[in-house]
């Protein structure tokens, strides 16, 4: 009897203990069982938790023989399942993550955490303690995570590729200036690798007008005016000096802080010089326009003049056409065609005028005497009627220029 009794204290130990277990598995995972290893490796159900219900949906008698146990474990894992059971047969813990379909059809993933009992006395494994837990959640999780980080990656990746296509100088900064991103055309156009750039500011080697202007436009952006436009010149590792101008955006951190800065860079240099060459053709077309105003009213004044004394004489000749002695009426017909013929003269430097540039008229040496005798012969009239004289010299200076302007600058 004494025997018996000890065995029956052993069982009642042994009792307590599966209880212990089963409740610190309730506590620790969803689920927690004990199935019998028989002959050839088949698995018995013993027991299991009462949650093994609401996870699976299957009454543990349901489960009751190895081919509908089968019905529970996805049948893409099987080969994981297999891997799983082969490890615990084999004596060793072994933790396995599967999915098993529940009886209404729905998919969840188990982590199933399995520990073997050996048997001295058989020297064999002849149970497996196991706990599973649902993670299905956490897979989700995981899968909506990798999805996320792939469209991240994939999003990264076609900026990447669309920031390197660009020909226009990009790199991102720090408010101190330490370079974060530069892309290829930036690192060619400066004529640096990435690895020069990237953690180094670009301060220090900017020149004192970049500084400045770099000075001045950081403090000026903010949240509600995040963007800045800079040009200045810049100089090269070859020692060229090129014109940049900078588009700027700054991002802020969520408390308005300026966490970081990006700047798309353009070589302008051309267009600066296209500019400066507008600038001076545009100084050159009003001094042109000057010129012309002035010698238009030169001209007006010159052709005005004979003018008159072509009408004078010609209304003389009509009022006493019949009076007026013949030496005389010749005088008045001579000066007409002398003033007509000086008109003409004029009317053709005008046009000239019109249609020459400064470099295109025939700068040569200049027979002064003979442009200040014809300058003398135009006015022969006034003289005559002034009696005004004339003193010249006997040599005149070299000079150089076009003869009929200068013949125009003596008669007015």
């Amino acid at each position: 009897m004494s025997r018996t009794a000890e065995i029956q204290r052993e069982l009642e130990a042994l009792r307590e203990r599966e209880e212990r277990a089963r409740i610190i598995s309730e506590l620790t995972s969803d689920y927690a069982y004990f199935a019998r290893v028989e002959a050839e490796g088949m698995l018995v159900s013993e027991w299991t938790t009462g949650a093994f219900l609401r996870v699976t949906g299957y009454a543990p008698e349901e489960l009751n023989s190895a081919s509908a146990w089968q019905r529970l474990f996805h049948p893409d894992d099987g080969a994981i399942v297999l891997d799983h059971l082969e490890a615990l047969l084999s004596g060793e813990a072994h933790v396995g993550e599967y999915r098993i379909i529940t009886k209404s059809g729905d998919v969840r993933w188990l982590r199933d955490h399995g520990r073997p009992v050996w048997d001295d006395a058989e020297s064999c494994i002849v149970g497996i303690y196991g706990a599973a837990l649902d993670i299905t959640e956490r897979k989700d999780a995981e899968r909506q995570r990798d999805a996320t980080l792939e469209a991240l990656r994939m999003s990264e990746a076609r900026y990447r590729a669309v920031v390197e296509d660009q020909t226009e100088l990009i790199c991102r900064f720090q408010p101190d200036g330490t370079r974060v991103f530069a892309n290829e055309a930036y690192c060619r156009f400066f004529g640096k690798r990435l690895e020069e750039i990237i953690g180094k500011s670009f301060v220090p080697l900017m020149s004192e007008e970049a500084r400045t202007a770099f000075a001045k436009l950081v403090p000026s952006l903010s949240p509600a005016n995040p963007v800045g436009t800079v040009e200045h010149l810049s100089t090269l590792a070859s020692g060229e000096r090129r014109w940049l101008q900078w588009t700027t955006r700054a991002f802020f951190d969520a408390h308005g802080q300026l966490a970081e800065l990006q700047s798309v860079g353009r070589d302008i240099t051309e267009m600066r010089r296209t500019e400066e060459t507008l600038r001076r053709r545009t100084r050159a077309l009003q001094a042109r326009n000057e010129e012309l105003d002035a010698f238009a009213h030169t001209v007006a004044h010159d052709v005005k003049h004979p003018l008159a004394l072509m009408i004078s004489f010609a209304e003389a000749l009509m009022e006493r056409f019949h009076t007026v002695p013949a030496e005389k009426a010749l005088r008045y017909l001579a000066a007409i065609a002398r003033n007509g013929r000086k008109m003409d003269r004029t009317i053709d430097e005008l046009l000239l005028l019109s249609r020459v540039r400064h470099d295109e008229a025939e700068m040569v040496p200049l027979d002064m005497a003979s442009i200040v005798a014809e300058a003398q012969s135009r006015l022969a009239d006034l003289i005559e009627e002034y009696q005004a004289e004339i003193h010249r010299p006997d040599t005149w200076p070299v000079a150089l220029g076009h003869g009929p302007w200068i013949e125009i600058v003596w008669y007015n």
